[in-house]
């Protein structure tokens, strides 16, 4: 009988518990949610006004009221707003020009902004650390945004150098000045947008370089003989994958950032070319091609193992690149029903499949020669090179593939492999 009545005390023990636990919010009674370590602190506090009773001058000189704001200015900022941490308990979205308000115990205090899109900072730094000894402390957080820019290559000066220019095509800026009849081809951003790489002839071999945003502070990275280039850089910044001729047949290799601790990676029969890493570092995708069939893309691990095709290898597939998040990769190849009746190289239309090769489908007009596609770093357009009256010129197309911009129309040169800058 005793183990009976302590049995039926302990149940009724927890269905009390389990109670004030749904019910306890503030007042006395609300809907259960999910609620994060300071609302939990909140709850407890408030629980001793839930008996009938007001919370004691003890309680209210534990709490404070935490209100965080962010404002955000420029060009091109992020619809998908930010990220809010206090003291790292879980993170919170926050609109681009918006508030958030919590109940946090008194004393000191870390909240960080987080989620900022690669072409935005917060003035004064994403952190700020405070003590909450008013009854509300305000925390304001400005953002400011720049046009999103891209490199890319022309031969508007004589020869080709590497450019600058914004989104929509406007504050064209040369950053390389190679010497006739040496060229210099973009390759690709490091992850912060401080430094770019490119590839370069000017001294007999063509060789991948490195340089600042502004094109100073030029040097080299690779000296070997042959052909050097397609140079991209790993998303953690530490390595640099590119294709190289110097063994007789063009391979991909990957080097550290400062050019040191060169090693190959494929040993195959056919060619490899423009080698993409994957935003989480952990593959590599690349065009691959045995003489006399057509080009395929390919996927490897970072080491080089795993190697595998993902595309029909009947089929001209070349020119890939991941998506942002990782899901997806665009490439070129022919539109199917331009291919079934004229198997010809004068038609190229970009593709977008997933990443394992699944779900294949055509992206730009079959009428257009489109090349060399990249993804934006927000995911929500795509630059790549068109063929018009026989000249290169650089478009870019929206997130649905609706609308196409632009960027280079005057038919006197050719401007093409544009590439973002994070």
């Amino acid at each position: 009988g005793v183990r009976q009545q302590h049995t039926s005390i302990n149940r009724a023990y927890m269905n009390l518990s389990r109670f004030r636990a749904n019910t306890i919010v503030g007042g006395c009674a609300a809907r259960p949610q999910r609620r994060s370590i300071w609302s939990v602190a909140a709850i407890a506090i408030a629980a001793g006004a839930c008996g009938g009773g007001e919370p004691t001058a003890r309680n209210n000189d534990d709490v404070r009221t935490l209100r965080v704001s962010v404002s955000s200015t420029g060009v091109d900022v992020d619809p998908d707003g930010y990220l809010v941490s206090i003291d790292d308990a879980g993170s919170e979205r926050l609109a681009v020009n918006g508030f958030l308000t919590r109940t946090v115990p008194a004393g000191a205090r870390r909240v960080r902004l987080s989620g900022l899109s690669s072409n935005c900072t917060a003035i004064d730094g994403p952190e700020r650390t405070i003590t909450t000894g008013e009854q509300e402390v305000i925390v304001a957080f400005v953002v400011t945004c720049r046009i999103r820019q891209l490199a890319f290559s022309s031969n508007r000066s004589g020869t080709y150098q590497v450019y600058l220019m914004d989104r929509d095509g406007a504050n064209v800026r040369q950053l390389t000045n190679v010497a006739p009849p040496a060229i210099a081809i973009v390759g690709s951003w490091s992850s912060d947008g401080s430094k770019l790489l490119f590839s370069s002839n000017e001294g007999g071999d063509h060789d991948i370089f490195v340089m600042s945003a502004d094109g100073s502070d030029r040097r080299p990275l690779t000296t070997s003989p042959g052909l050097d280039g397609s140079a991209d850089w790993s998303p953690d910044g530490t390595r640099i994958a590119f294709r190289s001729e110097r063994d007789g047949n063009s391979e991909i290799y990957v080097m550290r950032a400062d050019g040191s601790g060169q090693s190959r990676l494929t040993s195959t029969p056919g060619i490899e070319d423009g080698p993409r890493w994957s935003p989480d570092g952990s593959r590599i995708v690349f065009q691959y091609r045995v003489p006399g069939t057509p080009p395929e893309v390919r996927v490897m691990n970072a080491d080089g193992s795993g190697m595998r095709s993902l595309t029909d290898p009947a089929v001209d597939h070349y020119h890939p690149d991941w998506s942002p998040d990782g899901s997806r990769i665009v490439c070129v190849s022919q539109p199917d029903h331009i291919r079934e009746i004229i198997p010809s190289d004068l038609f190229r239309t970009l593709f977008v499949m997933n990443a394992d090769g699944s779900g294949r489908k055509q992206l730009t007009n079959p009428g257009d020669y489109a090349i060399l596609p990249q993804w934006a770093p927000d995911g929500r357009m795509i630059a790549y090179t068109a063929v018009v009256g026989g000249r290169y010129q650089l478009r870019t197309t929206d997130g649905d593939f609706t609308t196409v911009n632009r960027l280079s129309v005057s038919g006197q040169s050719d401007d093409y492999l544009a590439v973002w800058r994070p």
